[in-house]
């Protein structure tokens, strides 16, 4: 009787066991199919996101780049031609017998330097018709080459008159301080010189003009520019950045 319990109870305590066994595989099997599933969500969601990432980034239009075509007046000059043409500000007569090239960033302070001190002098050769001078807004530094790139060449498209003393403006007001300026900081900016158009105000408040920043950083990087400010006169660039009368000296000896 007491081997017959014996027996009895063993049994009892194998079915147990395989009960339990068998538990345990089920629970491992659910919760690896929980892990998969939530595994699988993951993926689907990180795809959905990457994907609309990157549709959103393929379907955005990048905008048109600024125009204009006029004259200015400059240096006391009238009827200066005034455009803009590829990656450039284009001041001058086109039948100048010397064409200038000026890589420029706003948010740099060598720039900001060479502005201080060139700057006159290639209005005045623009003004007596020794030079064209094409102006090319990049961005090497900070966010500020861009902003104010795309505020200047807003003022380049709808007030041109005003564009040279702005372009200027904006190297003297580079600072800690602008430096994270944003799209209403280059309005007021702009109003406190005088430019309140309705067309210059909403161009500047859409920063509409920052793509044609960043195309033209990639143009010069294919013209060979690899740092700012960059002068280039009849196509050759120079390798040291030329003073006033070196300036005047070399446009005279480019004339020929």
């Amino acid at each position: 009787m007491a081997r017959k319990d014996s027996s009895r109870i063993i049994e009892i305590r194998e079915k147990a066991n395989r009960q339990r066994r068998e538990q345990q595989r089920a629970e491992k099997r659910k919760t690896i199919l929980i892990q998969a599933s939530i595994a699988v969500g993951i993926i689907v969601v990180v795809a959905a996101v990457v994907g609309g990432i990157l549709w959103a980034q393929g379907s955005r239009t990048p905008s048109a780049p600024p125009t204009a075509s006029g004259t200015i007046s400059l240096q006391g000059t009238p009827n200066i031609p005034f455009g803009i043409d590829g990656s450039a500000v284009t001041v001058g007569m086109a039948d100048a017998p010397v064409t200038i090239d000026l890589y420029e960033d706003y948010s740099c302070p060598h720039c900001a330097d060479y502005e201080a001190a060139v700057g006159p002098t290639l209005l005045q050769l623009i003004a007596n018709g020794d030079a064209i001078v094409n102006f090319h807004p990049i961005k090497i530094v900070t966010g500020y080459g861009i902003a104010a790139g795309s505020a200047a060449a807003c003022v380049a498209e709808n007030d041109p008159q005003n564009w040279p003393a702005f372009h200027t403006a904006l190297f003297a007001n580079h600072s800690q301080t602008s430096d994270g300026w944003g799209a209403k900081d280059f309005v007021a900016f702009a109003g406190s010189m005088g430019i309140t158009d309705e067309d210059t105000v909403k161009c500047i408040t859409d920063a509409r003009y920052t793509d044609w920043i960043t195309s033209n950083t990639a143009a010069s990087r294919d013209a060979g520019v690899t740092g700012t400010p960059t002068l280039f006169i009849d196509g050759k660039q120079q390798s040291s950045l030329p003073g006033p009368d070196q300036l005047i000296a070399a446009v005279d000896a480019a004339k020929g």
